[in-house]
């Protein structure tokens, strides 16, 4: 069974908006979350064979931290196309970037994440920063063959807030 797991970067600082976005870092919030939700999906006994980020600062670091968390190294691609994605870009970019993995963790932005896991399972869910979308994709199919109509089944969708003790939800922008 192959699995793709969506995951919306941890939460993002807005304290200098002279920043360009691209450039954002983590604040201490996401700082935290991110190693947390990176243990968290060991606990639940996926695991990713490798990790597509986006290039941009808050994503690669979430994506760095989740890894930490996990313990145990998982390689880390960071790709442009994911900064900004729509939902062809991210069937492209898993194209290109998986081969024979079986889970595929990729990591980016909304509201490109909440679009494309609604394309790939027709059930909307909002995923707030560092939320994680888990969606089974057909052992028949070949990450080569990923297309936007292509169907998968959601399987669960892990929100910091609802898995991890003492955390709340998002009330900063939506990116």
């Amino acid at each position: 069974m192959k699995r793709l797991l969506i995951m919306r970067h941890a939460k993002s600082s807005w304290d200098d908006e002279s920043i360009p976005d691209h450039d954002r870092k983590l604040n201490d919030r996401g700082v935290r979350v991110a190693p947390l939700m990176g243990r968290f999906v060991k606990q639940q006994g996926l695991s990713p064979d490798i990790i597509l980020t986006s290039s941009a600062s808050r994503a690669i670091k979430t994506a760095e931290l989740f890894v930490a968390g996990y313990g145990r190294k998982i390689p880390i691609g960071i790709e442009k196309g994911l900064y900004r994605a729509d939902v062809e870009e991210f069937c492209d970019t898993v194209r290109e970037g998986a081969e024979t993995e079986s889970t595929v963790l990729i990591i980016s932005h909304n509201p490109g994440v909440e679009r494309w896991a609604y394309a790939l399972t027709g059930k909307f869910e909002s995923l707030s920063t560092a939320s994680i979308a888990v969606i089974r994709i057909s052992d028949k199919l070949d990450w080569f063959d990923l297309a936007s109509r292509t169907k998968g089944e959601l399987e669960n969708v892990w929100r910091p807030r609802e898995v991890l003790p003492g955390e709340q939800e998002d009330s900063a922008p939506t990116s």
